[in-house]
């Protein structure tokens, strides 16, 4: 979800969950990402700003390159 603050640019924030199926492992993997985000766009350069300002991971989220290492 995100908001506008107008000439100030915009905020945003998401929530990203992966659940991945290990080798060897009985239970399948849940994980919770989250992310803020901060973008200006400055129409007279034609130039943007994003910036993503903070990224929390919790226990067991794994990217799809994590998995990728698993051999799948």
């Amino acid at each position: 979800a995100g908001v506008s603050l107008g000439g100030l640019g915009a905020v945003s924030m998401d929530t990203t969950v992966a659940k991945a199926a290990l080798p060897g492992e009985s239970e399948e993997m849940t994980g919770t990402a989250y992310r803020a985000r901060y973008s200006k766009s400055l129409l007279t350069t034609g130039t943007t700003i994003d910036l993503t300002a903070y990224r929390y991971a919790t226990r067991n989220f794994y990217t799809f390159s994590d998995i990728n290492t698993y051999g799948y």
